[in-house]
C-alpha cells in the first residue's frame, strides 16, 4: 500500500507541473514552476533570480499565479513577501491511513 500511495503521489505532482508548466504567467514563469517542485516556498527576490527578471517583473508573475490559485502569500506583508505553491506539498503528503 505504501509504494501504491507514493505512485500516486508522484502522478498527482507530475500532472500538476505539466498543468502549471502549460499555462503563461509571464516571462520566466516556467523556470519559477520548475523551481517550485524543488522547494515549493519563494520570494519575490528569490524568484526574480530564477526567472533572471526584475524584482517588479518577478512580482507580477508571482501575482498571477496567485490569482489563478497556484501560489498563497504567507507573509501578510506589503513588502519582503514569500509565497507556497500549496499544491506541491499537499501532494507531497502522505495519504491517512
Amino acid at each position: 500500500e505504501t509504494s501504491r500511495d507514493a505512485v500516486r503521489r508522484v502522478h498527482k505532482l507530475i500532472a500538476l507541473r505539466e498543468r502549471l508548466l502549460l499555462e503563461d504567467h509571464g516571462k520566466g514563469s516556467a523556470a519559477l514552476v520548475s523551481q517550485l517542485f524543488v522547494r515549493p516556498h519563494i520570494s519575490v527576490t528569490e524568484a526574480a533570480r530564477v526567472m533572471d527578471v526584475s524584482h517588479p517583473t518577478a512580482a507580477k508573475v508571482l501575482q498571477s499565479l496567485v490569482a489563478a490559485g497556484h501560489l498563497r502569500e504567507i507573509t501578510g506583508r506589503s513588502r519582503s513577501r514569500a509565497y507556497v505553491a500549496q499544491a506541491i506539498l499537499d501532494a507531497l503528503e502522505r495519504s491517512p491511513a
